[in-house]
């Protein structure tokens, strides 16, 4: 039974909001360590509807907000299989007329209690619905080992865990980044927060959008088919459950940022991934620093928000797991 969207508790701070272009300079001082070709500006939004991108709706902007709802320990040390939440409901929730929705979660028990990963996608509004939510799910249909499908345009719940931005999704300007070769060991998303927390120390700020990896494998890991019967209380577990695989670009990859949790127990970053070749999963790296390609359109969050956070019963978190194989990072 999904979850009463009254009974909910809601944790609310405000972001910092310093202008664009503030942001964008912090951003093209702070990543020339990190890759060797890198562009930031501010642009207006490009119409994120179209391919590549293939969102539900055409911009970032509007009552911006980084949205964390329940969290890790609604599924670690073992999950919680009463936690379902419909995304129909968090509009009205989150005190808005109408929510693009993009980023990641858990998926909706579509069969049973099977696990798999959300790639969120939607927009609603009273006089619109539109729901091109996929998942990320484990199989032995084919030599790939996982499928990601497009989810019934009717199907609108996730469960445990998402991390989301949320706009109005409506056209205006936001950052454009562009970088290539990557120089050090830290991940696009992990390069982006680090930049920006030391730019703007003791403040508070939120981000989101979609990025795409061109010239480079990306490291991505999804569940198994089954929750963990074994309680996961270690990184060794975790990573034992856990299935990772390189996959092709150009991959698409939507999720959030934030620089500190500011006491609110929220992820600092989490990106899921879909594209057009059938591949996609929770980012952790792209394989072949010397050839990639980032470019992202991200914009900044007015509010940092936690829905139906979860007493905490687990130390571990999505945005620190240490994928396991041969891939180089």
């Amino acid at each position: 039974m999904v979850q009463n969207p009254k009974t909910l508790k809601i944790e609310k701070k405000k972001l910092t909001l310093p202008p664009l272009q503030n942001v964008a300079q912090a951003l093209q001082k702070g990543l020339t360590s990190y890759f060797e070709s890198v562009e930031v500006e501010v642009v207006d939004c490009p119409d994120l509807t179209s391919a590549p991108y293939c969102l539900a709706a055409p911009g970032l902007c509007g009552s911006t907000r980084v949205v964390e709802v329940g969290g890790v320990s609604h599924f670690m040390p073992l999950y919680q299989p009463d936690k379902i939440y419909d995304l129909r409901y968090f509009p009205d929730l989150l005190g808005l007329q109408s929510a693009a929705f993009i980023g990641t979660g858990a998926g909706p028990f579509t069969q049973g209690h099977c696990c798999c990963e959300l790639l969120a996608n939607a927009y609603l509004s009273k006089k619109e619905v539109k729901i091109l939510n996929r998942i990320a799910k484990v199989t032995d249909e084919n030599d790939r080992g996982y499928i990601v499908e497009l989810l019934p345009a009717n199907e609108t719940k996730f469960v445990l865990m998402a991390n989301l931005f949320v706009s109005h999704g409506k056209p205006g300007k936001v950052l454009r980044i562009h970088c290539k070769k990557r120089l050090k060991n830290y991940d696009f998303p992990a390069a982006v927060r680090k930049c920006l927390a030391q730019e703007f120390q003791n403040q508070h700020l939120g981000l989101g959008g979609v990025f795409i990896v061109e010239g480079s494998k990306v490291r991505q890991h999804i569940p198994p088919k089954e929750f963990s019967k074994v309680p996961i209380n270690t990184s060794e577990q975790l990573n034992n459950w856990l299935k990772f695989f390189d996959m092709n670009p150009p991959l698409v990859f939507v999720g959030t940022i934030l620089t500190d949790q500011m006491d609110m127990d929220m992820i600092l970053q989490h990106f899921h991934s879909f594209s057009q070749h059938g591949e996609g999963g929770h980012y952790h790296y792209d394989t072949t620093p010397a050839t990639v390609e980032y470019t992202a359109y991200f914009n900044l969050a007015e509010l940092a928000v936690h829905v139906d956070k979860p007493p905490r019963t687990s130390s571990l978190s999505v945005d620190s797991i240490t994928p396991t194989g041969t891939s180089s990072h």
